[in-house]
């Protein structure tokens, strides 16, 4: 606010006369104050998390997942993939954080995810943390892939047996371009 106030008392040093107008003030208050104001991207993001939140819950209620079983889990996680060509990665991992499938139908880029899940585990990671801990469903910030280097948000969820307890968790990688593609009409949902 004080740097609004001072641009302002700037005009009227320099011999303004007139009134600051509306535009001119939402000028100001959007360069200094841009917290206030949602951006493009921001929609676009909360437009993602909406859609892909009831999709990846649902996924993780469906029995071949809750199965654990990796042949049972390849099925509807290939089709899933295929559904939903924004996805980038898809997997599922234990409690401990170590992997019990992934997939991606993303040819350029299969042997470096492989090779991820034969090496790492997945522990220390947000989107494994935050579901283990609060059992609801986790979205990250934006962030750069390691593997692709593509924009991406992660979105992840607990998978439960039919006791409600956590016996792993969900989640899928989206690049965020195909999602602003998907938005403009370049492909349906």
């Amino acid at each position: 606010m004080a740097k609004i106030y001072k641009k302002i008392l700037e005009e009227y040093e320099k011999g303004r006369v007139t009134p600051i107008s509306n535009e001119e003030m939402y000028t100001l208050v959007r360069k200094y104050i841009p917290e206030l104001f949602v951006s493009e991207l921001d929609h676009l993001r909360d437009y993602v998390i909406n859609l892909m939140t009831k999709y990846i819950e649902d996924l993780a209620q469906d029995p071949n997942i809750v199965s654990l079983d990796p042949q049972k889990m390849k099925r509807v996680l290939r089709s899933f993939l295929e559904d939903h060509p924004y996805v980038q990665f898809i997997y599922v991992v234990d409690t401990e954080g170590k992997p019990i499938i992934g997939l991606t139908n993303d040819f350029e880029y299969i042997k470096k995810f492989e090779e991820l899940l034969k090496t790492e585990t997945f522990e220390n990671r947000d989107w494994f943390i935050n579901p283990m801990k609060t059992g609801e469903t986790y979205t990250s910030k934006f962030y750069t892939s390691k593997i692709t280097s593509n924009l991406c948000i992660t979105i992840s969820t607990p998978v439960r047996n039919k006791y409600e307890e956590i016996i792993g968790v969900l989640g899928m990688d989206i690049k965020f371009e195909d999602v602003v593609k998907m938005e403009n009409g370049s492909y349906e949902v």
